[in-house]
C-alpha cells in the first residue's frame, strides 16, 4: 500500500523461556542484523528485536529468512506470546533534488 512504512516479517508461534528463543513463521524476508519492531498486546509492544542468531527447526543456521512461511528460531530476550508480530521498517526513498528546499 502507498505510505506503508513496515512489512510484516514474522508471526510468533511460541517462546522457549529456558533458551530465550522465539519460534516464528516467516512472512516477508528479513536477515541477521535486521531490526524488527514488536507488535503485541503485551508489555513488549514497540520494543525492537535485533536479529542476531537464527536457525531452522533442525538447528541449522539461517542468515537470510527468505522462504515464505518457514518456521525459524530466533534469540529473543522478550517473552512474546503466540500471535504477536514482528515487522521490518521499509527503507525510505531519498527525496528527489527538485523537492529540496
Amino acid at each position: 500500500r502507498p505510505g506503508q512504512t513496515f512489512d510484516f516479517a514474522a508471526l510468533v508461534l511460541g517462546y522457549d523461556g529456558e533458551r530465550g528463543r522465539l519460534l516464528v513463521e516467516q512472512r516477508n524476508r528479513f536477515a541477521e542484523g535486521d531490526l524488527l519492531d514488536i507488535v503485541s498486546a503485551g508489555e513488549h509492544h514497540g520494543k525492537v528485536l535485533a536479529v542476531a542468531h537464527m536457525t531452522d527447526e533442525q538447528g541449522c543456521p539461517v542468515a537470510d529468512a527468505k522462504r515464505v512461511q518457514e518456521r525459524l528460531l530466533l534469540d529473543c530476550p522478550f517473552p512474546l506470546a503466540p500471535l504477536d508480530m514482528l515487522r521490518k521498517a521499509r527503507p525510505q526513498p531519498e527525496p528527489s533534488p527538485e523537492h529540496s528546499i
